[in-house]
């Protein structure tokens, strides 16, 4: 049984299972990444390292995404490419 709303998506984590991820991710490449407590970020893929997906938002911040925290990774569009 769930003692309170917020535990919900701790309880999700705890079950749900990391989202597909883009084929051939590039640095560069824009990503859209929803959390399980369905926070939306949309920024520029960085690297995977430790685990961790890494976005870098508008802010020119970069976030950790933990794969089996997420709900949803949908490519918005290819880095291009240098000449």
């Amino acid at each position: 049984m769930i003692e309170s709303f917020m535990q919900l998506p701790v309880r999700l984590c705890l079950v749900n299972r990391a989202p597909e991820l883009p084929d051939n991710l590039a640095p560069g490449d824009v990503l859209h990444v929803i959390w399980v407590d369905l926070y939306e970020q949309t920024g520029e893929y960085v690297g995977f390292d430790r685990g961790y997906l890494l976005i870098r938002g508008d802010d020119g911040k970069v976030s950790p995404c933990y794969p089996n925290h997420l709900k949803e990774v949908t490519l918005i569009r290819r880095a291009k490419k240098a000449k």
